[in-house]
């Protein structure tokens, strides 16, 4: 095997579960043009092959998944929306104190808004050129898959959850027939936070979707290595 032919299987070996064989070809057919191009331009072949070797250090940006992009500026972004999201569902959370409900949800609220505005402060401390503008390789359409799967698991508790509450709530009114009586304002109240706590957690998902929203915004153009 080729010295070139073993580094651009080296190129290839975080993708290895993938078939890109028509990309290396066509990368070692490149190197290799290369590599004859300044051999005739009175390189030596080691010389040739090292230059050839150096004009491509990386092939992430050659992969049709994969974006480049500022990673640490799309932390900073992602983890001050994350904040507002979290405040603003927390503060809607707590007078469920009041109908004794939602206690888990809270605690869930108020260490989630103690953990990322702890990383945002991180973030915001970290200003090395080197930190901020760091760019990095992602798999745009594993991403995607994995935030369409977790839309789906929440939308598959939010029914749950919703019919488990409508039934022990109505259902034996329904079932026989009989008006739904709510006994006074306190009574009111309590259905409807038990309602509004299972709907507060749609911030969970929404945080996801904002942060994949970002990739794009953060996409590093015309990459070069």
């Amino acid at each position: 095997m080729s010295e070139l032919k073993i580094y651009v299987e080296k190129l290839f070996k975080r993708f290895k579960n993938e078939n890109y064989s028509d990309l290396k070809e066509e990368i070692l057919s490149n190197l290799v043009d290369k590599k004859n191009d300044l051999i005739k331009s009175g390189l030596s072949e080691f010389e040739a092959i090292e230059k050839a070797k150096n004009s491509i250090k990386n092939i992430d940006h050659l992969i049709d998944e994969n974006i480049i992009v500022e990673i640490n500026k799309i932390k900073k972004e992602a983890l001050q929306y994350s904040l507002i999201y979290l405040l603003s569902a927390w503060i809607i959370s707590i007078p469920s104190i009041i109908f004794n409900t939602g206690f888990f949800l809270r605690i869930l609220l108020f260490f989630s808004i103690l953990i990322t505005g702890l990383w945002y402060c991180f973030c915001l401390m970290k200003k090395n050129p080197d930190y901020v503008l760091k760019r990095k390789s992602i798999n745009y359409l594993k991403i995607k898959k994995a935030k369409n799967i977790f839309w789906f698991i929440w939308l598959l508790f939010f029914l749950t959850a919703f019919s488990t509450l409508t039934a022990v709530q109505f259902a034996s009114n329904i079932w026989f027939s009989n008006p739904i009586i709510i006994n006074g304002p306190y009574n009111l109240g309590l259905i409807v936070f038990r309602y509004l706590i299972i709907s507060l957690t749609l911030v969970f998902p929404l945080i996801f979707q904002k942060s994949f929203n970002l990739l794009k915004n953060y996409e590093v153009k015309n990459y070069e290595n």
